[in-house]
């Protein structure tokens, strides 16, 4: 009797771990929302004339089994309107690299949400670039504010980080 129940406990931990462990794998390798066919390696929208507003590199280190996202967005608070958007994949263009994906705006509006999304276990490496002109006299300002330490822009030159 002893014996049975030695087997039983042990088949028991035995298809625990394999239901277990399957599931963790799942839960990595999956791509849920994502609809790929909206991505492309990268993005170059519009004529880059006027002022830089934003100029950064967007980043994430890679991470086994997992996909990174990031959001970077970028808003001219009705001061500014976008000429040109730029984000350069930064990894070679393989099935390794990354992909990007304007989720709001863009050219010809006041604001942009770009989304970017590395392939499984790769890092994130993009460039953004956005461009824009005054929406009427206001003066040539932007603040980036997409990052803890923002950036501010006169007439196209950074002038000074604002922390």
């Amino acid at each position: 009797m002893r014996a049975v129940l030695t087997l039983v406990f042990i088949f028991y931990l035995a298809t625990s771990c394999i239901c277990y462990n399957s599931g963790q794998y799942a839960q990595y390798n999956t791509r849920n929302d994502l609809d790929w066919s909206a991505y492309t390696y990268s993005i170059d929208e519009g004529n880059c004339d006027g002022s830089k507003l934003a100029d950064e590199d967007v980043t994430k280190d890679a991470d086994e089994h997992t996909y990174k996202k990031t959001t970077y967005t970028w808003t001219g608070r009705n001061m500014f309107y976008l000429t040109c958007i730029r984000v350069l994949n930064r990894m070679p263009r393989d099935r390794n690299a990354g992909e990007t994906r304007i989720t709001e705006g863009g050219v010809g509006q006041g604001q942009v949400r770009i989304e970017m999304r590395s392939q499984d276990s790769q890092k994130l490496n993009f460039h953004v670039e956005i461009w824009g002109k005054p929406v009427n006299s206001a003066p040539n300002i932007a603040i980036v504010p997409s990052r803890a330490d923002n950036v501010l822009y006169m007439n196209g030159k950074k002038y000074c980080e604002c922390r």
